[in-house]
């Protein structure tokens, strides 16, 4: 359950990063925004692994490859702190999330039956106001950067 629970918190956060950064341009306000979201952990279901042998085998091959694909993807994740930041990073990293964010849900609907009696919840609805938020957050400091009122 909570292995469920921490893929679940990490796949949203990681897909609504992935949305913003292939959506378009992406200024250092909002890419800022983008770089907080990157809540990658492959240490995050370590608990499972002594009892692969015990679960079927899709389950733990898909909680093997989501750690994996963690592992693989956080060192690409380091990015560049300078000016144009969100320019210069967002393409590379909405590709490097993609596959990741794609085994987080493979590994995630596998484990949801035996974790909340269920199929996998639908992220996308949380994905897209968190993406909303963020856009929002980004555009009021924009705005209080340029000396626009924000009521």
């Amino acid at each position: 359950m909570v292995v469920h629970g921490r893929f679940e918190r990490q796949e949203m956060h990681l897909e609504a990063a992935r949305l913003l950064c292939v959506a378009g341009p992406v200024d250092d306000l909002l890419f800022d925004l983008v770089r907080e979201n990157l809540v990658m952990d492959p240490a995050s279901a370590n608990e499972l692994i002594p009892y692969f042998d015990a679960m079927p085998d899709e389950i733990a091959s898909a909680v093997a490859a989501a750690i994996a694909d963690m592992e693989a993807a956080t060192p690409l994740l380091r990015v560049y702190d300078g000016p144009h930041r969100g320019t210069v990073q967002a393409a590379r990293i909405g590709r490097v999330l993609e596959p990741v964010t794609r085994s987080l849900r493979r590994a995630r609907e596998r484990l949801a039956p035996f974790a909340t009696g269920k199929g996998a919840a639908d992220l996308m609805p949380a994905t897209q106001n968190l993406v909303v938020g963020m856009q929002q957050l980004a555009e009021s400091a924009r705005d209080l950067r340029s000396g626009v009122d924000v009521d």
